[in-house]
C-alpha cells in the first residue's frame, strides 16, 4: 500500500487478491462485504486500473 492508501496489482488480480495484501485471515473473507465502483463483488471480481474497492465489515445488531 502507498502512502495515499492504494495498491498496485498485475493485470487480472481479484478481489481475492486484495483480500491477501490485506491479510484477511481465509475463514474471515466471508464476513466482509466487498464493492467495487459501488457494486457489490465477489472473491473472483477482477480489478482494473482506477477501480473504487470498499471492503466493509459485516455488522448486525438487534
Amino acid at each position: 500500500m502507498d502512502e495515499d492508501g492504494c495498491f498496485s496489482f498485475d493485470e487480472g488480480a481479484t478481489v481475492q487478491h486484495l483480500y491477501k495484501a490485506l491479510k484477511i485471515p481465509l475463514p474471515l473473507r466471508f464476513l466482509i462485504n466487498c464493492y467495487v465502483n459501488s457494486q457489490v463483488a465477489g472473491l473472483n471480481q477482477k480489478l482494473r486500473d482506477g477501480d473504487i474497492v470498499s471492503v466493509l465489515g459485516t455488522i448486525a445488531g438487534g
